[in-house]
């Protein structure tokens, strides 16, 4: 009778033993993305400078990045912890664009828009015999500096592509352009000859 016993709580033991193990198999998994990594769809555009497309931009939304091809088209992954995409190429100025999930309608949205060029321009401005000519007003867009007592000037950051620098003393006016492809580069240096 004892050992009818110990076997009947042995079996009832192991019954209930398979019935937690087998109710745990039933609860939900506690690996659903959180908050801060749902997707949101995907993001589509083009960049474009100067009326042409700009390709090799880099897009980084959180984790994920690509970079535009040779048309400038883009596609990007877009979660909620990368809300904010940011663009950035080399010799321009990085651009900055938040979403919200409410921009993707259908999981897709679209964001073209322009680059614009910034680039130092720096230079020294000298006569003939090659003295330094100095108090030169230098003019670049908005921008204007002096040459110092070595001729030298530079202005930081001069946004646009195309631009026309303009040397001025005493009256006297001289234009220098600047082109694109010397703009993209980031940094432009000039020599000036000054014509007294």
């Amino acid at each position: 009778m004892k050992k009818r016993n110990i076997l009947f709580v042995v079996l009832l033991c192991l019954v209930f033993a398979f019935a937690f193990a087998f109710a745990g198999c039933g609860e939900k998994n506690n690996t659903e993305t959180p908050p801060s990594r749902r997707h949101w769809g995907t993001l589509n555009g083009t960049v474009i400078e100067n009326d042409a497309a700009l390709a090799g931009v880099k897009v980084t939304s959180g984790d994920e990045t690509t970079v535009t091809d040779e048309n400038g088209n883009y596609s990007i992954e877009v979660y909620s912890n990368g809300a904010t995409v940011v663009f950035e190429k080399q010799g321009c100025i990085t651009q900055k664009k938040t979403f919200k999930s409410s921009s993707f309608g259908k999981g897709e949205a679209r964001y073209d828009f322009t680059m614009f060029i910034s680039a130092k321009v720096e230079g020294t401005v000298k006569d003939k015999s090659g003295a330094a000519v100095q108090g030169v007003t230098v003019t670049v867009g908005v921008q204007s500096v002096q040459t110092d007592a070595e001729g030298k000037f530079t202005i930081d950051s001069v946004i646009g592509t195309s631009m026309v620098l303009i040397a001025e003393l005493n009256g006297k006016t001289q234009r220098k352009p600047l082109y694109a492809a010397e703009m993209r580069t980031g940094a432009v240096n000039i020599e000036i000859i000054w014509e007294k």
